[in-house]
C-alpha cells in the first residue's frame, strides 16, 4: 500500500472519529439544555 493511501485512510478515520465525537457532545448538550428549560418552565 502506498504511503499516500495510508495517510488518506488515517486522515479519513481521524475525521470520522472527530466528527462522531462532536455529534455526540452536541446531542448530549442539547438534550441537557432542553431538559433544563423544560424544568424551569414547569
Amino acid at each position: 500500500m502506498k504511503i499516500r493511501t495510508k495517510i488518506l485512510l488515517i486522515m479519513l478515520l481521524l475525521f470520522m472519529v472527530v466528527g462522531t465525537s462532536i455529534i455526540v457532545v452536541n446531542h448530549i448538550t442539547t438534550r441537557n439544555m432542553i431538559e433544563d428549560h423544560t424544568y424551569n418552565h414547569l
